[in-house]
């Protein structure tokens, strides 16, 4: 008994590390941009200010004030703050899932400002993504390995953008990582549950119900084909609420299909295959993305060594995200089998050189850096 209370406490002592560590490195994201240290010139900052405060407008200043909007609330964030106080409210709004925005007004019940509701969303279910990913790791792998695996899946740079401001990728990690732990521990009607939440906060989300359906269809046994059958059915029943919203719902408010919102305001869902990274390989800032692609991918498809599930998980969203008209690293980092195999690979590298160390330290590096540009519109995750 004293071995076990032992031994959680050294596991969630590692994770409670993990999670201070990345707290730090948000703050001196923070730091860095408030022109504190001068990693980011009063001149620049202001120019940047000035350039995009139209663009800013519809995020309401009566939130918090401007410093917090500039901070944590980018690019589409301002949609989410919008569904997040009205609801979908104009047409443009429906090429976004309902689920972020969604919590984030049930936080906002309790007296939060929508805009604080949203980062806190953000930033605390991206806290709650890295312990779920040491859980599932540890069915696969040892203590350590997972705790490598999760800091890895924390510092990845693009996690710390996303996780940090107020996007719903944190949201996406949590629930496809909890209906994956529910899928294998055989609690099928959980793992529903928890990929229609999935789906309902990234509508990529219901690639999950194809993969759990063939992975359970792959381990078909004869005479199991009532049992079969009937997880099937338990894991696949939720799968009517997001295909309701999306070809029902979303013409019946908007009188045009989902697909053409999304090439009216946002030029299209698609595009040829990998034409994307052409796109971001013409500018010296999106290029950053382009070794992180490489890594999720290797590394994820790599992970079939562990489970040859993993492999078809990151081959079913990477050729998800390599086909989105404007794809970036950031997608990736929802591709956690990567981070498990990494996890167990970097692990076993050599002790002379302590390669899982110089890994993290560089991810949280860039992960500060490109924060900072992303903060200051410079940059865009």
């Amino acid at each position: 008994m004293t071995s076990q209370y032992l031994r959680k406490i050294r596991e969630n002592s590692g994770l409670l590390i993990i999670c201070i560590l990345l707290i730090a490195v948000k703050l001196a994201s923070v730091a860095a941009y408030g022109q504190t240290y001068g990693m980011v010139t009063y001149a620049v900052s202001h120019y940047i200010r000035n350039e995009t405060a139209s663009e800013v407008l519809s995020l309401r200043q009566d939130e918090l004030g401007r410093p917090f909007q500039y901070l944590f609330l980018r690019f589409d964030s301002s949609y989410y703050l919008e569904m997040a106080k009205y609801g979908y409210s104009n047409e443009q709004v429906f090429a976004f899932a309902p689920g972020y925005p969604l919590l984030a007004r049930m936080v906002s019940w309790l007296g939060v400002p929508p805009a604080v509701s949203l980062v806190l969303v953000s930033n605390i279910l991206g806290f709650l993504s890295v312990v779920l990913l040491y859980h599932v790791a540890r069915l696969y792998l040892s203590h350590t390995e997972s705790l490598l695996a999760a800091a890895l899946f924390a510092f990845y740079p693009y996690n710390i953008i996303s996780w940090t401001i107020a996007y719903s990728d944190s949201a996406f990690a949590v629930f496809s990582l909890l209906s994956w732990l529910m899928f294998e521990r055989k609690r099928y009607g959980w793992c529903g549950a928890a990929t229609l939440v999935a789906s309902l906060v990234r509508f990529q989300g219901m690639l999950l119900y194809a993969i759990y359906s063939l992975i359970i269809l792959s381990r078909w046994r004869k005479g199991q084909t009532i049992d079969t059958a009937r997880s099937l059915a338990v894991v696949n029943i939720t799968l009517l609420l997001p295909v309701y919203w999306l070809f029902v719902q979303i013409p019946s408010f908007t009188g045009i299909s989902y697909t053409m919102v999304q090439a009216k305001y946002w030029n299209g869902v698609f595009s040829y295959p990998l034409s994307c990274l052409l796109i971001l390989a013409g500018h010296v800032i999106s290029a950053i993305n382009l070794p992180f692609i490489a890594f999720i991918c290797a590394f994820g498809l790599l992970a079939y060594r562990i489970r040859p599930e993993f492999a078809l998980y990151t081959l079913v969203f990477s050729a998800f995200y390599l086909s989105l008209s404007g794809t970036s690293a950031r997608y990736f980092g929802t591709v956690w089998p990567a981070f498990i195999y990494a996890g167990q690979t970097l692990s076993g590298a050599s002790s002379r050189i302590p390669v899982h160390y110089i890994t993290i330290i560089l991810f949280a590096a860039l992960g500060v850096f490109l924060l900072v540009l992303q903060m200051n519109s410079l940059f865009i995750c």
